[in-house]
């Protein structure tokens, strides 16, 4: 017992004795404790804040509009849209495809009934209007076209019975097969029309919501640099805090 009393009086001794003693900073604590190391995250992330910086450049709505205007969706491409570009890609395509099959349908067609009609009504319809055709089509001969056609109708002129205007057909089916091809003829080319509109209506389509485009991303980029000013990230070093030595900030204005 005596020992352990001899032990906590020294122990005791010792304490006051450090106590007494005054501890000086060093400078290096003193400057930690006086200044904490404010960083700034600028400070450590200015060379990729610049590349961030170049990846955020606007973007022209002339350019993105004469895109779209050359081939439908390269303006949506140009922006960065690259989901609505690949649907005007698609559209375009089909609606060429849609115009070389129906154009190329149309001409054989066409290309049919003059055979056809050169061979079963005798006539030469190469180079003729599509009047010319219609009246071949409903009249059995021209000698119909001009005593009956004509009798309804006395503004019609007057065809010779020669070779450039002949035709005579040898019987009803094989007339109705000729009004057949052409109005198989007439419908692809019709539809071969309806595409050529839609080639149109495509590109104005695309260079509208281009240029629409074209402004959103530029807004979304003004924002975001906005807010990116706005924002303040620091880091706080204080090695004599003993709760809170390494503190990351972040102020923003929400």
């Amino acid at each position: 017992m005596k020992a352990v009393s001899y032990i906590i009086v020294i122990v005791f001794a010792i304490a006051n004795q450090l106590n007494a003693i005054d501890l000086k900073p060093a400078p290096i604590s003193s400057q930690f404790a006086d200044n904490k190391y404010l960083l700034n995250s600028d400070e450590f992330d200015e060379e990729k804040n610049e590349d961030k910086s170049k990846k955020k450049k606007s973007v022209s709505a002339l350019k993105a509009g004469l895109f779209s205007a050359v081939l439908p969706g390269l303006g949506e491409y140009y922006v960065g849209d690259k989901n609505k570009a690949r649907y005007y890609f698609s559209v375009e395509a089909v609606s060429w495809l849609g115009y070389i099959a129906f154009k190329t349908y149309s001409n054989m067609k066409k290309d049919d009934l003059i055979n056809f009609a050169a061979s079963n009504a005798g006539a030469s319809l190469e180079g003729k209007n599509d009047n010319f055709l219609d009246m071949v089509g409903f009249y059995v001969s021209i000698d119909d076209y001009n005593s009956f056609g004509r009798v309804f109708d006395t503004d019609r002129p007057y065809f010779e019975d020669n070779t450039q205007n002949h035709w005579r057909w040898q019987s009803f089916s094989d007339q109705s097969a000729y009004r057949s091809l052409k109005n198989r003829s007439r419908e692809a080319k019709r539809k071969s029309e309806f595409m050529i509109g839609l080639i149109v209506l495509n590109r104005i389509v695309s260079v509208i919501d281009a240029i629409r485009s074209s402004k959103d991303a530029n807004r979304t980029i003004d924002e975001f640099q906005s807010k990116k000013e706005d924002n303040n990230y620091k880091f706080t070093i204080d090695p004599f805090n003993s709760k809170q030595q390494l503190t990351f900030t972040i102020l923003t204005d929400l």
